[in-house]
């Protein structure tokens, strides 16, 4: 039931992102990533992780060595999962891996809804959906929602 419900929220989601502004007919994440023309504003992002950390949220540093950042974290509950996600809201995504893990079914990403040449996309965890923020020169942990 649980893969079900979902399946129903990826679709959910996924057709949802369609609508944020994409060209009709070409695929999700088709051609080349655009090159941003202006700096994007960090301020929000900054903050976010500032404040992560004086409250004791800073997830485990992730490593430059991509074995360590794939590998899995010990064994955890989808609630332990999920609030170490919260913690990584306002940091990189690889943080996010450091954390949690790889995504337990298949990322969608769309034109973003919340940023100029970026991209929104939707990670799927058992329990919960991470959505990140992704340009072409970082990917943001944006929000983290419980499944229903």
């Amino acid at each position: 039931m649980k893969k079900i419900l979902s399946l129903l929220l990826f679709a959910a989601i996924a057709f949802s992102l369609g609508g944020c502004g994409g060209h009709a007919g070409a695929p999700v994440g088709a051609g080349t990533t655009p090159t941003p023309t202006a700096t994007p504003d960090m301020s929000d992002i900054l903050t976010a992780s500032a404040t992560n950390a004086s409250e004791g949220k800073t997830p485990p540093a992730s490593g430059t060595d991509t074995q360590q950042t794939q590998s899995e974290p010990t064994a955890q509950t989808s609630q332990e999962a999920y609030e170490k996600a919260l913690a990584c809201v306002g940091l990189p995504v690889e943080e996010l891996y450091a954390a949690v893990g790889q995504p337990t079914g298949t990322p969608t990403y769309g034109p973003s809804c919340l940023q100029v040449d970026a991209e929104d996309g939707m990670l799927p965890y058992d329990g919960f959906s991470v959505w990140t923020v992704r340009s072409s020169t970082a990917e943001t942990v944006h929000e983290v929602y419980l499944s229903e």
